[in-house]
């Protein structure tokens, strides 16, 4: 490959940043480590860019710009306002700056989530907090996006577990609005036929259900 172009890893988690209207930058979470090359060092989590829009930094598709290594491999990723947000397979939840992949905390999850799965576990970030579906679980938990405690929904609980059985990855709405009004949580689960459940991203509330039918 060409001097730093970015690779992937057994790559389980893309995203883009929505306050971004030029789509510049991707970042990637690898679930195996990737070596460094090219003067970037050992990594999980990659920047690089999109090709959408070329700059001065952002020269054309897939141009690797920062890059971070995790405590194990990385699951899924997030971006929202300043900040990056991955989950791993040691069960730590980190939060980086955008700009350039530095560390700003991570916090050990177990007390909440004791097992994850490496592509059927959801992360979503939006306002004041970080969510994370779990698939063995079956529930939503709920944390602080400053310094990744955890939070309660305002119905008191830590993590959300009604009409959650199996649930697959995990969206939020509202991520670019000031009010928490249209802040919603979405999981798919696995039934036959599929169904996604959309929940109050504030009190944790189940709200309710399309089904996908034929």
């Amino acid at each position: 490959t060409a001097a730093g172009t970015v690779l992937f890893n057994g790559l389980l988690g893309l995203a883009l940043d929505q306050s971004d209207s030029t789509d510049e930058f991707m970042y990637a979470a690898n679930r195996y480590n990737q070596t460094g090359d090219y003067g970037f060092g050992p990594s999980t989590i990659s920047k690089a860019c999109t090709g959408i829009t070329v700059t001065a930094t952002c020269t054309g598709l897939g141009k690797l710009v920062k890059v971070f290594k995790t405590d194990s491999g990385a699951h899924q990723i997030e971006v929202q306002g300043d900040y990056v947000y991955t989950l791993t397979s040691n069960k730590k939840l980190y939060k980086l700056n955008k700009s350039d992949l530095s560390l700003v905390t991570s916090t050990d999850i177990t007390t909440s989530i004791n097992s994850l799965h490496p592509y059927r576990d959801g992360l979503a970030a939006a306002g004041d907090y970080v969510y994370i579906s779990s698939w063995r679980g079956n529930k939503i938990c709920k944390f602080n996006a400053a310094d990744l405690s955890d939070a309660n929904f305002t119905s008191g609980l830590h993590c959300a577990t009604a009409h959650l059985h199996r649930p697959y990855s995990l969206a939020v709405s509202g991520k670019t609005t000031a009010t928490t009004d249209d802040d919603f949580l979405y999981v798919w689960r696995k039934l036959n036929p599929g169904t996604i459940n959309k929940y109050n991203a504030n009190s944790g509330n189940f709200i309710s259900r399309f089904a996908k039918r034929g």
